[in-house]
C-alpha cells in the first residue's frame, strides 16, 4: 500500500533527464532569464531610493525611465544585454556539444557588440 501522502512521482525515483526534458529545461531557465531581465530592465544600476521613487515597487514592464543612463530609451519588456551575452553563450554551449569553443565564443561577441 502506498505511503499516505506521498505523491507517485516522489516513490518512483529521480527522473532521469532525456535529450528533450534537458533542451525543455535550458529552454525554460533562458525564458525565465529574460523575463526577470526586461522587468528589471528599467532599474538596471539604479539606487533602491530612485526606483522606489519611480514606480514605488515595480509589478510590471516600465520602459526605460529618462533618469537612467542605461536604459534610457529602451521599449517596456526588452531584454538587456544580460539576456543577449547569455543567449550567445547558450548558442556556442550547443554548438560545442557542451563545451564553449572559445574561437567562437569571442567571435560571436564582437559581432554582437558591433
Amino acid at each position: 500500500m502506498p505511503a499516505p501522502g506521498v505523491p507517485d512521482a516522489a516513490r518512483r525515483g529521480p527522473v532521469r533527464p532525456t535529450a528533450s526534458t534537458r533542451s525543455d529545461r535550458a529552454q525554460a531557465a533562458l525564458l525565465g532569464l529574460a523575463v526577470g531581465d526586461a522587468l528589471g530592465m528599467p532599474t538596471q544600476a539604479l539606487p533602491r531610493a530612485t526606483v522606489d521613487s519611480l514606480y514605488g515597487g515595480l509589478r510590471w514592464f516600465e520602459p526605460g525611465p529618462e533618469v537612467n543612463d542605461i536604459s534610457r530609451g529602451l521599449p517596456a519588456g526588452r531584454v538587456t544585454d544580460d539576456t543577449d551575452q547569455a543567449l550567445i553563450v547558450a548558442r556556442a554551449l550547443v554548438a560545442g556539444a557542451g563545451h564553449v569553443p572559445p574561437g567562437r565564443l569571442a567571435r560571436d561577441l564582437l559581432a554582437w557588440e558591433s
